[in-house]
């Protein structure tokens, strides 16, 4: 039940995470052009902001769905979006952008991050079972494939 609680809750992450990367992708684009979170701008070419944060508000979604479903890929996604995501901000704000203005995106990622390696979900990624789920190794066949570990012990 605990498993199901987690995965929960990192949906909901990544569906803010998806909202918030497509109002990133609208003030990119400056349909907000006085926004009080500060400037957002990527070397003075923002249509490559628009064009990465609507991308990632896709996979966002796309990882939300499948966390909802408890299937693992979505975890592979929110975990590899979040850190690219990272990577991302600390770009953009290398390129001009504000810290306060990417604060935010900052801290879903972030979050997201948290809760997958509180969780332990993250590092399930390594186990046989979780791999031979995902169809990447044969011949480990999972002893529980509905039970997920947690990192808190009883």
């Amino acid at each position: 039940m605990k498993q199901q609680v987690s995965f929960v809750v990192l949906t909901i992450l990544a569906v803010i995470s998806g909202i918030w990367s497509i109002i990133n992708m609208l003030r990119y684009l400056g349909f907000s052009p006085v926004s009080p979170l500060g400037l957002l701008e990527i070397f003075k070419v923002n249509i490559i902001g628009a064009i990465f944060s609507g991308l990632t508000a896709v996979i966002w979604f796309w990882a939300a769905g499948k966390l909802l479903n408890l299937e693992l890929q979505g975890l592979v996604f929110v975990v590899f979006v979040a850190v690219v995501y990272l990577i991302f901000d600390f770009i953009a704000i290398l390129g001009g952008a504000s810290i306060q203005a990417l604060a935010i995106s900052i801290l879903l990622s972030g979050s997201a991050l948290i809760l997958a390696r509180c969780q332990k979900l993250a590092g399930l990624l390594l186990v046989p079972e979780v791999l031979t789920q995902l169809g990447v190794l044969v011949g480990f066949p999972p002893k529980h494939p509905h039970v997920l570990p947690n990192c808190v012990s009883s």
